[in-house]
């Protein structure tokens, strides 16, 4: 259902002389005939709707960016949503024959988007060289490392 609460002429309003009234158009009619894609990019841990209500009797596969399907058959064909639980691309295949790829990304807020200094990046790296303790962590989640060249440097 939509509501529009004015005329799509442009004699009540200047709507249609803009650049985005063709867009608009497109969108809704996609979104009212029930045949807008699920394509684009989400964020990790989100639910994607597999089904509209017109939908109901559709199977939908979906393949997960390891190239399995995550849902059985009985899943398949009664899952309302599916949780796009890590980064990479997911496949929609639909028994219509639609074809759709979903993008999905971490979540930016998780990201620490900080300037380090040079000083600091050499000492990580550094750390990392020599086996260490990962000293950027918190000092209860510090683990050791096994040194490499400690097994003679066979692996």
């Amino acid at each position: 259902m939509l509501l529009f609460t004015s005329g799509l002429d442009n004699l009540t309003n200047d709507f249609p002389l803009h650049p985005i009234f063709v867009p608009f158009v497109e969108q809704t009619a996609r979104y009212l005939s029930g045949t807008q894609s699920r394509s684009g990019a989400r964020v990790a841990d989100s639910f994607l709707e597999l089904r509209s209500s017109k939908e109901q009797s559709v199977s939908v596969e979906v393949i997960d960016p390891d190239g399995h399907r995550p849902l059985s058959l009985k899943e398949a064909s009664s899952a309302q949503t599916y949780q796009l639980t890590r980064a990479g691309f997911y496949e929609l295949q639909l028994a219509n024959g639609r074809h759709d790829v979903i993008g999905v990304n971490a979540d930016r807020r998780e990201s620490n988007l900080d300037v380090y200094s040079g000083r600091y990046a050499v000492a990580l790296a550094r750390e990392s060289r020599r086996g260490g303790p990962l000293r950027w962590l918190p000092r209860g989640k510090r683990r050791n490392r096994p040194n490499p060249t400690a097994y003679g440097g066979i692996l």
